[in-house]
Order: structure tokens, then sequence, then C-alpha cells
């Protein structure tokens, strides 16, 4: 097996680890800083360093758009399901859920140990906005976005707010929790609920985020 193939065969299995449990997804990240630094060094392979780092960032990618994707689709077919097949779907979409909130952390952490720029961060942040901000509003995404924010919320304030980014970001989250409160459904009413709770974590000054130690995010 060449050089390439096995650092793409060690990206799948981190990710697939990462996203499958991620009470892992802090080891998984350092678990690719460690083999950042190791690549790096090693002689002869010096351009696998960022050879790792492009598969890795590609996987993550194509994950988080295969995983939004696919629950458009699944959105779709509840509409237009019968009750029978209502179980099964419901099943489809818990199972899509937790990939993706496993994803996010990753993505978040290994944004945070610097093996990814803020502009993938940006890019998946206004993907789950844009995904968020249609009629009806789109709950399914208000989880996994709020748990990038928990994720990464502490870093980007201090580094990422130029120009007001960060600000512009929770005064549509402000605006967004209103508007789920004011709908009757317990889903939206619970997006509500997750979206003060992330703003009130940036107003406590991010306290329970960012700490590499902690893995109750």
């Amino acid at each position: 097996m060449s050089s390439k193939l096995r650092i793409d065969l060690i990206a799948s299995l981190i990710l697939k680890k990462a996203i499958a449990q991620r009470e892992h997804v802090s080891a998984c990240a350092e678990f690719c800083v460690a083999l950042n630094l190791k690549t790096k060094v090693s002689a002869g392979v010096s351009d696998n360093f960022q050879e790792f780092r492009r598969i890795l960032l590609n996987k993550c990618q194509n994950e988080f758009n295969s995983l939004i994707k696919t629950r458009k689709h699944q959105e779709a077919m509840e509409r237009e399901s019968d009750e029978d097949e209502q179980k099964p779907l419901g099943e489809h979409k818990k199972a899509n859920k937790k990939r993706t909130l496993g994803l996010v952390r990753f993505i978040g952490e290994i944004y945070l140990k610097k093996l990814l720029v803020f502009r993938v961060i940006k890019y998946c942040i206004a993907r789950l906005s844009q995904s968020i901000d249609q009629h009806p509003i789109k709950s399914d995404f208000i989880e996994p976005l709020c748990e990038l924010l928990k994720t990464i919320g502490n870093t980007i304030e201090k580094k990422e707010n130029e120009g007001g980014y960060v600000d512009s970001l929770f005064e549509r989250l402000e605006d967004l929790s209103n508007e789920l409160a004011e709908n009757e459904t317990l889903e939206c009413r619970h997006g509500s609920i997750i979206i003060r709770d992330v703003i009130a974590l940036r107003q406590s000054g991010w306290e329970e985020s960012n700490n590499e130690d902690n893995d109750h995010r």
C-alpha cells in the first residue's frame, strides 16, 4: 500500500471513530495532531504533512455536505410518507443527527488544534445557517450549529470577530430564537432553548467552552 493510501485510510478511520463516538472526539483530534507532527518530521515524506491535512479536510467537507443533503432528502420523504413509513424515517433521522453532531464537534476540535483554517469554519456555519433560514424554519440544523459554536465560540470570539462577524451571527441567532419560541411545535421550541443555551454561554464568557480537557460540551 502506498504512503498516500495509508494516510487516506488513517484519515477515514479517525473520522469514522469521531463521528460514531462523540465522547472520543477530543482524543481523535489529538491523534491527528500527533500524526501530523510525526509525518512532518519523517525522513523522505515531508510533503505528506500537507497531504494528510488536505485529505482530512476533503473527507470532513464531503461528509458534512453529504449529511446536510441526506437530511434534506429525508425531509422530502417525510412530507410524502404515510404513518407506517414514519417510524423507519424517524430512526434514519436520529442516526443522521448523531453523525452530524459528531462531525461538527470533530471539525471544531481540529480547528482548535490549527489543522483547519477559519475559512472552513465559516463555510460550515454558512451552510448550517442557510439550511435553517428557510420557510418554514428548518430546526434540524440548529443543534449542529450550536454544537459547533459551543466548541469554537471562545476562540472565534477572540480571533475572528473583526468586522463584527460573531456579533452579527449571534444577533441572527437571537432573532431566530424569538421566532422559534412563538411557534407552537415542540421541535421549534426545543430549538429556541438550544439557541438560548449557546447565547447564555457566550454571555458568561464561554466558561464551559474551548477547554480541551472538558468533554461535557
